[in-house]
């Protein structure tokens, strides 16, 4: 299945917190008070 506009927005968006040192996850593999700065992604 192609990506939509939203899929390759959400990419370049979690590429970019990460680089900015952010950890990018699921919401359900998420651990709150493993990392300082962290983005929960609530999208199945």
């Amino acid at each position: 299945m192609p990506l939509t506009t939203e899929d390759k927005a959400r990419e370049i968006i979690d590429s970019l917190l990460e680089k900015a040192g952010w950890h990018v996850c699921n919401v359900n593999d998420a651990n709150i008070h493993a990392h300082r700065a962290l983005s929960l992604e609530t999208l199945p």
